[in-house]
C-alpha cells in the first residue's frame, strides 16, 4: 500500500475541481476521514463486536504508526502529518473533537487545500 500512496503523490499537475481541490486530494482525504471514523468507533459495516474492536484497533495502529504510507496519505491530502497525527493521537486520549482537525492556518497545512 506505501508504494501505491507514493505513486498518487508524486507531482502530477493537479486537475481542480470546482471546490479548488484535486480528485486525488479529495481520495486522500476521504481515506484519512473513513480511518478516523473507523479510529472512534464510527466503523461503516461490521457484522460482529469482536470485528468492530479490530477494525478500530487497526485504524487507531495506522495513526500511531506514523508510518511511511500514513505520511504520504497527509501529504496527498495536503496535511502536514505530524500536525494531524498530534491532533488525532489527542483526540484518542480524550483531549479533542473531531471539529478541531479542520485547520485554519496555512501552515498547519503547508501551504495547500485542505479537507473540507
Amino acid at each position: 500500500m506505501a508504494m501505491m500512496l507514493q505513486a498518487w503523490s508524486s507531482d502530477q499537475p493537479d486537475r481542480e475541481h470546482r471546490n479548488g481541490q484535486s480528485p486525488e486530494r479529495q481520495l486522500w482525504c476521504a481515506v484519512i476521514g473513513r480511518a478516523l471514523q473507523d479510529a472512534l468507533d464510527h466503523a461503516a459495516t461490521v457484522s460482529s463486536p469482536n470485528e468492530r474492536q479490530n477494525v478500530r484497533d487497526e485504524a487507531r495502529a495506522w495513526f500511531l504508526r506514523n508510518g511511511n504510507d500514513f505520511r504520504a496519505a497527509c501529504e496527498s491530502a495536503g496535511y502536514d502529518p505530524d500536525y494531524l497525527r498530534s491532533r488525532i493521537v489527542s483526540m484518542f486520549e480524550g483531549k479533542g473533537t473531531e471539529r478541531q482537525l479542520r485547520p485554519s492556518g496555512a501552515s498547519t497545512a503547508r501551504g495547500r487545500a485542505v479537507c473540507a
